[in-house]
C-alpha cells in the first residue's frame, strides 16, 4: 500500500514541478495601458433590495 501511495504521490509532484511556467515562455505584448479608478461605484439598476431579490431567485445551493 505504502508502495503505491509513493507511487501516486511521486507522479502527482512530478506534474505538479513540470507544469510551471517560466518568466522567458510568457510573451511580452507590449502593452503600455494605465488604467484609472472610477468616481461612482457599481450599482444593480434597480436597486439595493431589486440586487438581494435577484440574487435570491438565481443563488443555487448545493451539498
Amino acid at each position: 500500500m505504502l508502495k503505491i501511495f509513493t507511487l501516486c504521490f511521486t507522479l502527482f509532484l512530478s506534474q505538479a514541478l513540470f507544469s510551471q511556467t517560466t518568466a522567458a515562455s510568457i510573451p511580452a505584448d507590449g502593452d503600455t495601458t494605465i488604467y484609472t479608478t472610477v468616481d461612482t461605484v457599481a450599482s444593480f439598476p434597480a436597486g439595493r433590495t431589486a440586487w438581494i431579490k435577484f440574487i435570491g431567485q438565481n443563488i443555487v445551493l448545493t451539498n
